[in-house]
C-alpha cells in the first residue's frame, strides 16, 4: 500500500484521522463536488493544517480511499484465517468488501473519483494480488484464481457504480463468481 504521510503526536494523528472520516461524511451529504473547505470544517481543521498532509483534494481522496484498503486487507487476513476452501474464502471476502462499501460513508463515490489515481490503482492492484495468492493458498489454481479476483472486483465496481449502495442483482452476481469461475475441481 502507498504510504500516506501521518503525523507522529496524539493529538495530531486524531484530527487526522477526523479528517479522512470527514471525507466519507461529506462525499455522502455533498456529493462528489464537496471541496477541501467542505472537508475540512466538517473534521474542525483548518485548510493549512490538512494541506501539511495532503497536497490537494484528490490527494485527500486517496488518503481516505487507501486507509478503506488498508481496513479491508485486515479484513481480509481474518477471514483467510478461517476459511476452509477457496470458494468459501472468495464468497467471504466478497461480503467483507459489500460490507466495507456500504458501511464507510462516501467511500463508493470517493472510490469512483479515485480508482484510477495511481497511488489508489497501485494499492488496489496489490491487493488484488494480494487475495488471488490467498485464493490459491488454499488450492486453486494460480490463473483461475487471479482472473476471479479480477471479476469480482469489476462486478463490485458495477454494482457501486449503477446504485451507491450496491445493486442487489449484480452483487449476487459478483458473489456467485467465484463458484463459477473456481469450479468444481477446486478443493474443499
Amino acid at each position: 500500500m502507498t504510504a500516506v504521510r501521518r503525523p507522529q503526536q496524539a493529538r495530531s494523528q486524531a484530527r487526522f484521522e477526523a479528517l479522512l472520516d470527514a471525507v466519507g461524511t461529506v462525499l455522502a451529504d455533498r456529493g462528489p463536488g464537496a471541496g477541501m473547505r467542505d472537508i475540512t470544517e466538517e473534521a474542525g481543521v483548518s485548510v493549512g493544517w490538512a494541506y501539511r498532509y495532503f497536497a490537494d483534494r484528490d490527494a485527500l481522496l486517496d488518503g481516505f480511499v487507501l486507509r478503506a484498503l488498508e481496513r479491508a486487507d485486515a479484513r481480509f487476513a481474518t477471514i483467510a484465517d478461517r476459511a476452509r476452501d477457496p470458494i468459501a474464502l472468495s464468497e467471504e471476502l466478497v461480503d467483507a468488501v459489500v460490507e466495507l462499501l456500504r458501511s464507510e460513508p462516501g467511500l463508493p463515490t470517493a472510490w469512483a473519483l479515485r480508482r484510477g489515481a495511481p497511488a489508489v490503482r497501485s494499492a488496489d492492484a496489490g491487493q488484488n494480488t494480494t487475495v488471488a495468492a490467498m485464493v490459491h493458498a488454499f488450492g486453486a489454481d494460480p490463473v483461475r484464481a487471479r482472473v476471479t479476483v479480477e471479476a469480482v472486483a469489476a462486478a463490485l465496481d458495477l454494482a457501486f457504480e449503477e446504485d451507491p449502495a450496491g445493486d442487489d442483482a449484480i452483487l449476487a452476481e459478483a458473489r456467485r463468481l467465484p463458484r463459477l469461475l473456481l469450479g468444481d475441481d477446486a478443493p474443499r
